[in-house]
């Protein structure tokens, strides 16, 4: 787990469980309720019921769907706390949130539409991180700060019909991909074992996928990376270096083996750039084993 402008109907909820001190490492009096609240400049009530410490606040921006920010601390075992949580956002703040949270060594671990109706579209981010649990308030804040500055997404518009050189980004790539229409699409093959025993491929979806379309000189790729639980994280660093778009993170299947994870991507720019740009997400590293992967978590 990595640790560190809102809308009429969408909330945001901070929330600081605390469980008993015996059932844990570290105890509850380790989650400083009052120094939670002035990092995230809210004030919050407790749930002793629920040992759940709430701050919500309401974005009165725009009309959508009933949907809310959550962040939610827990006392840990390794480290004082870990914390969840998923954000509402916009199309233009998607990505300030996203470059913000990784770069704080918070783990972004979906993203998604939340609503086919809704216009402007919300999507939500989910999140989670270890540590000490003030900064990874602050590694939040730091997210929603990103997002009050976002500048309207511009839309770029469309390319021109494609007539892209294929050797160009073979040569950028290493490998071959297909040219068709002029379009230039690279597939690199990925497998995976389901709960039958079959090994599925490339042909069955599993691979990551890239279409580029347009001219050399200005050109938009679309796609989807897949990365083995485990790898996410680096993927998203070298995406948020490289400064393409994240466009949602999701799984494609349910009980795969390894755990296959998909970041679907876009950008537009010259189309050797481009491809330059996405290589370093595309380096795979070796599966790490599953005790490893369960505590992948960046800390704080």
């Amino acid at each position: 787990m990595r640790m560190t402008s809102w809308t009429p109907g969408i909330w945001a909820i901070v929330a600081l469980a605390v469980v008993p001190a015996t059932a844990q490492t570290f105890p509850a009096k380790l989650l400083p309720q009052e120094k939670i609240e002035e990092v995230l400049a809210q004030k919050g009530t407790f749930n002793e019921r629920g040992s759940v410490l709430k701050l919500q606040w309401a974005r009165e921006d725009v009309k959508a769907s009933v949907v809310r920010n959550r962040v939610s601390f827990q006392v840990g075992k390794r480290k004082p706390a870990i914390m969840t949580g998923e954000m509402p956002l916009l199309p233009n703040e998607v990505n300030p949130m996203l470059a913000a949270l990784v770069q704080s060594d918070v783990s972004v671990t979906a993203l998604h539409c939340v609503s086919l109706e809704d216009e402007p579209r919300v999507f939500l981010l989910h999140f989670d991180a270890e540590g000490d649990p003030v900064l990874m308030a602050a590694a939040v804040r730091k997210g929603i700060e990103a997002v009050k500055i976002a500048g309207a997404r511009a839309k770029p518009g469309p390319v021109a019909d494609s007539a892209l050189s294929a050797s160009a980004l073979d040569a950028v790539f290493g490998t071959s991909g297909k040219s068709i229409r002029g379009m230039y699409e690279l597939e690199i093959p990925h497998a995976v074992e389901m709960p039958c025993g079959c090994m599925v491929g490339a042909d069955m979806g599993v691979r990551t996928s890239l279409v580029f379309r347009g001219t050399d000189n200005r050109a938009r790729v679309e796609g989807d990376i897949a990365c083995v639980a485990g790898q996410l994280q680096r993927t998203l660093t070298a995406l948020v270096e490289s400064k393409i778009e994240v466009t949602s993170i999701s799984n494609h299947l349910e009980l795969e083996a390894p755990r296959t994870i998909y970041v679907h991507i876009s950008g537009i720019g010259k189309a050797p750039e481009l491809a330059k740009a996405i290589k370093p997400a595309l380096i795979s590293s070796p599966p790490q084993p599953a005790a490893d992967v369960e505590h992948e978590h960046h800390e704080h």
